[in-house]
C-alpha cells in the first residue's frame, strides 16, 4: 500500500508540478506586446507608474486584488493600472468578460461584477467586436498562467 501511495505521489508531482521551464519573453518584448493592446485596457488610477494586470472577473483572487486597488486611493494616485480581462477556462467567465467590454461604461460594469458580485447571464456572446481575442493572443505569447497576473513597468 505504501508503494502505491509513493508511486501516486511521484506521478502527481510529475504531472502537476511547477512548470518552471516556461518560456518567457524578454522584458522589452513583453512590454512591446502589452503596448500593442493598451487601447483595449480598462484603466484604473491616474498615477505615473504603469502596471499591466490580467484578471478574470469571476476569480476570487482577482476580485480581492481589484477590491484592494480600488479601496486604496493612494494606490490609485500612485499607479495607473491597465486591466485586461482574460478568462480562466474552468470559471466559464467568457460571458462576463464580453459583457464588461461591451458595456457603455466598462469600468462601472467591471466594478459591478467584481465588487458587487453582480451576475451576468451565462449565454455565450460573440466576442468578435470586443478585444478579447487580441488580449488572449498577447496573454499566450507572454505566458500569462495565473490571475491576477501583474507586469510592472520599470
Amino acid at each position: 500500500m505504501k508503494r502505491v501511495i509513493v508511486i501516486f505521489f511521484m506521478v502527481t508531482m510529475l504531472l502537476m508540478g511547477d512548470n518552471s521551464d516556461r518560456q518567457r519573453l524578454s522584458y522589452a518584448k513583453t512590454l512591446a506586446q502589452l503596448e500593442g493592446i493598451k487601447d483595449a485596457a480598462i484603466v484604473l488610477g491616474t498615477g505615473e507608474q504603469e502596471v499591466y494586470v490580467f484578471v478574470d472577473p469571476l476569480c476570487p483572487h482577482s476580485r480581492k486584488f481589484i477590491s484592494m486597488v480600488t479601496g486604496n486611493k493612494r494606490m490609485l494616485r500612485k499607479y495607473r493600472y491597465f486591466v485586461y480581462l482574460y478568462s480562466i477556462p474552468r470559471l466559464n467567465s467568457q460571458a462576463a468578460v464580453n459583457a464588461i467590454y461591451r458595456a457603455n461604461d466598462p469600468v462601472a460594469r467591471l466594478m459591478d461584477v467584481m465588487l458587487a458580485d453582480e451576475t451576468i447571464s451565462s449565454r455565450h456572446e460573440d466576442a468578435s467586436s470586443t478585444p478579447v481575442q487580441r488580449i488572449e493572443a498577447v496573454a499566450e505569447q507572454i505566458n500569462v498562467y495565473k490571475r491576477p497576473y501583474l507586469f510592472l513597468v520599470k
